[in-house]
């Protein structure tokens, strides 16, 4: 243990760590082993999700509600255009495979989520299973955001990552379709992996970082319950606000 905090401080001597939402630098002989935020964005981000809780959950997109999905839990709304915290640290879970970030995200989702998974049974045996990158943006930003997510999430619920999807090559990102068209072009996206079979008769988390129409979600529901799922649980660390055209 001792050699491993050594390991890390020295590490952190080499590339000294800083604050994901605003860049300041921490110290590290003050805080030799710190947070992925400093004080003052921590405490911007719990502001962000109890304004959030106050508000009141925002109900399940209709698409993702007629795909079977039993519940959707989302951490802190998500607001493209204002560029504040959370969407600071979206963009950078986004475009970096920041692993510290994820693991902030999944301690911060693990206690409401192992709560509401069981609502449906033994949460010990339920699985996670992430919504696949487009392999073209996969390529491009060298990982995939969701399955980062999904890692992280299973060590902190310590609960199995069953890679059961499969995104098709050369179909259109999402965000550049119209809504009349997201629900086709997101049916014909995925395929059940050979792993999709270890869902079996169990409730799974569907993880994804953001949720605006549901499209993609539902989807990918309909995809695991048709895999012999007994559940599935949606799982995202924002969704996005009800404003933006969806």
């Amino acid at each position: 243990m001792r050699i491993d905090l050594i390991g890390r401080w020295l590490m952190h001597l080499a590339f000294p760590p800083v604050c994901r939402g605003c860049g300041e630098r921490f110290d590290i002989f003050k805080t030799p082993d710190p947070l992925p935020l400093c004080p003052d964005c921590l405490a911007r981000w719990e502001s962000v999700v109890q304004r959030r809780a106050q508000q009141g959950a925002q109900g399940m997109p209709q698409a993702l509600a007629e795909s079977g999905c039993r519940a959707m839990f989302s951490r802190v709304t998500y607001h493209p255009g204002q560029k504040q915290l959370a969407e600071r640290l979206l963009l950078r879970a986004k475009d970096h495979r920041d692993r510290p970030l994820f693991r902030f995200f999944a301690e911060d989702m693990r206690l409401p989520l192992w709560q509401l998974l069981e609502q449906y049974g033994d949460a010990t045996k339920a699985c996670i299973v992430f919504v696949p990158r487009r392999p073209e943006a996969k390529q491009r930003a060298g990982h995939d955001q969701g399955e980062q997510l999904a890692l992280a999430l299973g060590d902190a619920l310590e609960l199995p990552v069953v890679c059961a999807l499969q995104h098709r090559r050369g179909t259109s990102a999402q965000k550049q379709l119209a809504a009349a068209a997201r629900a086709e072009n997101a049916k014909s996206s995925y395929l059940p992996t050979k792993h999709a079979a270890k869902l079996r008769g169990k409730t799974v988390i569907l993880v994804d970082d953001i949720v605006t129409a549901g499209t993609t979600l539902a989807a990918a529901t309909s995809l695991l319950l048709e895999q012999g799922a007994a559940a599935v649980v949606a799982a995202t660390v924002a969704s996005a606000s009800p404003d933006i055209p969806s």
